[in-house]
């Protein structure tokens, strides 16, 4: 089956993987006190340090002069080192004492705001956590989230992070009159996990109603809690697929089952959403003023086709599909849908990674020739 999708590159084939996807950082919860809590630190890292990692989106400037990250991590950070590139003020936040200086050092960040990790849903509202969240929500005219629960965090983990934080942030929102922009990375798994390759738009999401698990659930409704607050904020939803990108390659995918024989075909969809357009889209939004949900990803693969490009690659041995059994058919943790991307394009967004294969293709490319050896005729020129 192929449908076309919107990318920078014309028709494509499509495919999925709701591959459970959340934001890279550690919970979020306030306990601190009011402003004086944040330890405002410059960082030692100077715009040249950051220029490699940011001069792709460095193409005009966003309408915020300082922007609040909530989660420093893998997304929360990249986004911080493109708004620092286009001269924007990036206040972000950790949950460890010794993510203070780890955060200083990264070149994401202008200030640091130190949250601990132990407080949850169930906590009592308009403690000293809250008072220092309404202050960052304050000095800031932008929001970006992107929590994710620690390691070890237990049965209660995505409560406690997605849920809390964003009652927290909304709560912070209540109290404020001047208009701010909410940008809040979810999943592609509120979906759920159909097996059945169906194509997903955001107009999909009232289907899968009571077969989410528990914890699709609760990524919901920390949706429908941003979403349901009222103008003159604006709030938008970024829902992602497998993230991956500079240092989250996707070797591991094929690693576990490369050379290996696994049931099925292969002929199913595998979704995932690359970096750079996780970035590019926050900025986007933010200079278009989006509110909404928009799933930020490329055009489906076929899971046999990446799996062949990732495991070639790689350099590993290639996986072996059963064919049609009893066995049935090897999907991973995210059944298969196609995702579309139709929505977030529509508002004038040029995909950055259309095609995972091509990308992990051209990656490969660009890695065997800078570890090519320099001939004598070369280094003298």
């Amino acid at each position: 089956m192929k449908l076309v999708f919107s990318g920078s590159r014309a028709l494509l084939p499509l495919v999925l993987l709701a591959v459970l996807t959340v934001p890279t950082a550690s919970a979020f919860s306030f306990k601190q006190g009011t402003f004086g809590s944040i330890l405002k630190r410059r960082t030692r890292f100077g715009r040249s340090a950051m220029q490699a990692e940011t001069q792709a989106f460095t193409e005009e400037p966003v309408p915020h002069p300082s922007v609040a990250v909530i989660g420093c991590g893998y997304v929360g950070s990249a986004v911080g080192r493109a708004l620092r590139g286009l001269g924007v003020k990036v206040e972000g936040t950790t949950t460890r004492e010794e993510g203070v200086k780890q955060l200083e050092e990264s070149g994401a960040v202008d200030a640091v705001v130190k949250i601990p990790r132990n407080i949850g849903e169930g906590d009592q509202a308009g403690g000293e956590g809250d008072v220092a969240l309404e202050d960052m929500i304050k000095r800031n005219s932008c929001v970006f989230i992107a929590v994710a629960p620690g390691r070890g965090g237990g049965e209660n983990a995505y409560r406690d992070t997605y849920a809390a934080t964003s009652k927290r942030v909304a709560a912070a929102l209540a109290k404020k009159k001047d208009a701010t922009q909410i940008l809040y990375i979810s999943s592609s798994s509120v979906y759920g996990n159909p097996p059945d390759g169906r194509v997903v738009t955001e107009e999909t999401y009232s289907e899968a109603g009571d077969a989410l698990s528990d914890n699709q659930k609760i990524l919901r409704q920390a949706e429908e809690t941003l979403l349901a607050v009222p103008s003159p904020h604006k709030v938008a939803v970024l829902r992602l697929a497998g993230l991956w990108g500079p240092g989250r390659p996707l070797g591991m995918l094929a690693r576990r089952v490369a050379g290996t024989e696994v049931p099925g075909t292969g002929e199913t969809f595998v979704n995932f959403s690359h970096l750079d357009d996780i970035t590019g889209f926050a900025l986007h939004a933010m200079r278009k003023g989006l509110c909404g949900a928009f799933n930020v990803c490329s055009v489906p693969s076929i899971r046999k086709d990446l799996y062949d490009a990732v495991c070639e690659a790689e350099g590993l041995p290639p996986v072996r599909w059963s064919g049609n059994s009893a066995g049935g058919e090897y999907t991973g943790r995210g059944g298969s849908k196609q995702l579309s991307n139709q929505k977030a394009v529509g508002t004038g967004y040029a995909i950055r990674v259309p095609d995972t294969i091509a990308r992990v293709r051209e990656d490969a490319e660009r890695d065997k020739a800078r570890a090519a050896p320099v001939t004598t005729e070369a280094a003298a020129l």
